[in-house]
């Protein structure tokens, strides 16, 4: 075999090799992306558990944010406050979901939009929190106001 020869046999083995590293790099990127979506899942369930664990415990402020009940307690009572509570859990847990946008896939991001919206849209107390609020994103906001004129 001559020097030619064997140069070219090794360039096309070497290629062979970089194109199989390319293929593993690959394949290696798609399962981090899965694993990603799959932890971003996982966290907003966690934040998800816990704001209904709220409502678990006093089952009676549920209609503040399921059932289009405006708050009609005082606002020094301790019942006022674990709604303006659950209200602010929620609202952050909205901005979470928002902010999570990138590592989920389109289905799973329509689902959200839509279980935000119908809460925020049957939901006074959080209506007045997130569009009161200064420091709830422009994101958010849009998403949800949206919704309002919607239906």
């Amino acid at each position: 075999m001559s020097t030619e020869q064997l140069d070219f046999f090794i360039s096309i083995i070497s290629l062979l090799i970089a194109l199989g590293g390319f293929f593993l790099l690959f394949v290696q990127l798609r399962q981090i992306n899965k694993s990603i979506i799959s932890s971003t899942q996982s966290n907003i369930y966690v934040h998800a558990n816990f704001a209904r664990e709220m409502l678990l415990n006093d089952p009676k402020l549920r209609k503040y944010f399921y059932s289009n009940h405006v708050v009609d307690v005082k606002e020094s009572s301790d019942e006022y406050q674990k709604i303006i509570l659950i209200a602010e859990i929620y609202a952050n847990y909205f901005e979470h979901i928002v902010v999570q946008k990138s590592s989920l896939n389109k289905k799973d991001w329509e689902s959200w939009i839509n279980w935000m919206q119908s809460i925020y849209y049957n939901s006074p107390v959080l209506k007045d929190m997130i569009t009161e609020k200064s420091y709830y994103s422009d994101d958010l906001k849009k998403i949800l106001v949206k919704s309002v004129h919607n239906k």
